[in-house]
């Protein structure tokens, strides 16, 4: 006798537990000197900071990604997010972070995305940012 089983057949594969933003920021009006732009990076937050010391407190509840090129017209960024076991997570702040002196504090946003990203996994992100120098966004105040 021959029995034959089968454990999902052609069902599809269970979804991947990856989210992912990406996206471009575009740089409008002149950069600052080269020693008040030390690092820029996208950063979605699980919260909204009221200052920099937020950034290093609640540094577990950020999601960044690798450091951005300088002194370019534009440039790509890519976050990869581990969603397992979650059915969705919510980035209430996000945007281009820069760093601008050499303390731990001397961080500032560039530019926020205007809105939350909820993401769900295997979802993919894709946003654009424009950044200029001469006009920075701003910590939120506390209330």
């Amino acid at each position: 006798m021959l029995l034959a089983g089968c454990d999902g057949g052609l069902a599809p594969p269970p979804p991947s537990p990856l989210a992912v933003i990406e996206g471009t920021v575009y740089y409008n009006g002149p950069w600052p000197h080269p020693d008040s732009v030390r690092e820029l990076r996208f950063v979605a937050m699980r919260f909204v900071p009221r200052s920099a010391l937020d950034l290093l407190l609640r540094f577990n509840e950020i999601e960044y990604s690798d450091t951005l090129r300088r002194f370019v017209d534009s440039d790509t960024f890519r976050v990869v997010i581990d969603l397992e076991g979650v059915a969705a997570d919510t980035f209430r702040y996000s945007g281009i972070a820069w760093k601008f002196g050499p303390n731990p504090f001397d961080w500032r946003p560039l530019v926020v995305y205007d809105r939350p990203l909820i993401l769900r996994p295997g979802e993919r992100r894709p946003i654009v940012l424009e950044a200029d120098f001469r006009n920075p966004a701003r910590f939120p105040r506390s209330p």
